[in-house]
């Protein structure tokens, strides 16, 4: 009853803040379009660009496209990408993007710090980027967040000539083009969608891929400690990533024991994945399997960069409303998703040909609530057998690895 009580009253709070913040940003650009007239201008075969995504990982792999695509179009310009340090690790290798810049919001910010310390980092970052931007002169800034916070004003004060973004979330007013949001279009299409208005040539639905590169040093690393873990990539191996940095978008370590279960009486190697901060949840999912199921727990042991290369070499990946998921329909490896109904999935839902969502779709989906419910049925809902049903209808008989004995 006391938990019921509490999340009803986090969640309350949530919508509370939200609604402030919201008002707040309204009065702000009500009084700035009274206060700071902004001469529009224009831009033509810009020199120096920058791309600005300051979101967390998964953000950054939706806007991997966006990079080729403006290539394609200004195949002569320096493009600068300005990104979440968390993220940074997945455009390093990037053949289209010539430097990336860190910005570490406190909104987004992943530092395990105090929120004091936080806000003044933060503080001192936009000082510098500010200096930054007016040293390099760009022609061209793309914001690319639709969400708070952004770097409109960022970019705006730090001299870039032509500022573009969607500005709902503030600094609308000092846009030189105001982008329109098509809220029916997945994250991905909308990221290219901003790039048609602007004017420039993108490929078809179809032809929109993401790109991650994968280190061969990371991915030489990888063989090696699956092969001295015990580990036979000539095998069937399939990579479980059960946690998430949201609670309300949790599965039940029951579910993943039933399905692991079901993978390791198909003789099929499983490895489990995730951060440090997950420890306690993953030991809980091994004290549920007990010792009969041997699977590996990498949890905590590998880099972004070390941990993209696993999913790689992974047969199938399964995992939650997290960013690994999108990590594995960027390297191509299947994956299957299992998403709550905090969110809109047409919208959220991995971008690729081998991806497969799990999910219930109930009256209450989607409640854009990030704490969720009290009772989460949109997740809790689904069944080991819902996944175990994907696995062998959809999963294993793509599979080019000779298959199993059950």
């Amino acid at each position: 009853m006391t938990d019921r009580l509490t999340q009803g009253a986090l969640g309350c709070g949530y919508r509370i803040l939200r609604s402030l913040l919201l008002f707040y940003l309204l009065i702000r650009d009500s009084v700035g379009r009274l206060c700071c007239r902004r001469k529009k201008r224009t831009f033509h075969r810009p020199a120096k660009i920058i791309i600005s995504e300051i979101g967390h990982i998964g953000d950054m792999v939706f806007s991997t496209p966006v990079f080729r695509i403006i290539k394609d179009n200004f195949p002569h310009s320096q493009l600068y990408a300005l990104v979440n340090p968390a993220a940074q690790p997945l455009l390093e290798g990037n053949p289209y993007v010539d430097k990336i810049v860190t910005y570490d919001h406190f909104r987004l910010s992943r530092n395990k710090t105090s929120i004091v310390k936080k806000v003044f980092r933060t503080i001192k970052e936009y000082g510098d980027l500010k200096a930054f931007l007016r040293h390099e002169g760009f022609d061209f800034g793309l914001d690319l967040r639709h969400y708070y916070p952004t770097t409109i004003h960022l970019m705006v004060s730090g001299g870039v000539h032509f500022v573009a973004g969607f500005g709902n979330r503030g600094h609308a007013y000092l846009l030189d083009q105001h982008l329109n949001l098509c809220p029916d279009l997945h994250e991905v299409e909308q990221k290219v969608n901003a790039l048609a208005q602007l004017g420039l040539k993108v490929p078809p639905k179809e032809r929109i891929k993401l790109e991650i590169y994968p280190e061969e040093k990371a991915e030489d690393k990888i063989r090696n400690l699956l092969s001295s873990s015990g580990i036979d990539t000539d095998r069937t191996v399939c990579v479980i990533h059960p946690g998430c940095g949201q609670r309300a978008r949790l599965w039940t370590n029951k579910g993943w024991a039933r399905v692991v279960d079901f993978l390791v009486n198909r003789s099929i190697q499983v490895i489990f994945a995730g951060g440090k901060n997950e420890k306690s949840l993953m030991q809980d999912l091994k004290n549920i399997l007990g010792p009969k199921n041997h699977c590996l727990d990498l949890s905590g042991a590998l880099s972004l960069k070390e941990l993209t290369a696993l999913i790689k070499l992974a047969d199938f990946f399964m995992g939650l409303e997290s960013a690994p998921s999108h990590m594995a329909a960027a390297v191509g490896t299947p994956v299957i998703s299992l998403y709550s109904g905090t969110t809109k999935t047409n919208q959220w839902k991995p971008w690729g040909d081998h991806v497969f969502v799990i999910t219930k779709g109930l009256s209450c989906v989607p409640c854009y609530n990030p704490l969720g419910c009290r009772v989460m049925s949109c997740l809790k809902n689904i069944a080991a057998e819902d996944v175990i049903n994907v696995i062998e209808n959809s999963i294993l008989p793509k599979l080019k690895k000779s298959q199993p004995n059950g």
